[in-house]
């Protein structure tokens, strides 16, 4: 007697978010009949199981998954893989309150650095600011601290 076996909920799962050619190997989707895939991409998952309704949150955050699984940016996503290591290896290190402090405390060359991105730079100032973890708003003050600063003056500034 031949057992039945059923395919993966994740496999299902890509192919009704229309992932299937980006996480999928080729040799595995031809073995899908073509009526089995039709029906998964008509399938609404997010209403069909307990939970889906928090599938559209990653509906919404898939776009950015498929673009780090494209092949064509293997190199830049080992990249990435390896710095996103780092940082939260100094964070854990260090901690996140030693980190806030030394950001803190090295304000002006914070400054410096992010007013003075080169072009290409991969990341956007807001995007610096959550690495940083530093809130625009304060940005903005260390910037008119450093513009306005005056050692003369007994607040030191102008």
């Amino acid at each position: 007697m031949a057992t039945y076996k059923s395919y993966h909920t994740g496999v299902k799962t890509c192919y009704s978010l229309g992932l299937e050619n980006d996480i999928l190997p080729d040799s595995f989707t031809e073995t899908i009949p073509k009526s089995t895939s039709f029906y998964w991409k008509r399938e609404n998952t997010s209403q069909k199981y307990i939970g889906g309704e928090l599938v559209s949150k990653i509906e919404n955050d898939f776009e950015d998954v498929k673009t780090l699984l494209d092949q064509r940016i293997a190199r830049l996503r080992k990249g990435f893989i390896a710095f996103a290591r780092l940082y939260l290896t100094i964070i854990n290190f260090i901690g996140k309150d030693n980190f806030q402090k030394i950001i803190k405390d090295n304000r002006n060359s914070v400054v410096n650095f992010i007013e003075n991105l080169p072009d290409g730079f991969p990341f956007s100032k807001k995007e610096l600011f959550m690495l940083l973890k530093i809130t625009p708003k304060m940005f903005d003050t260390w910037k008119r601290y450093q513009t306005y600063t005056y050692p003369q003056s007994l607040i030191n500034l102008c």
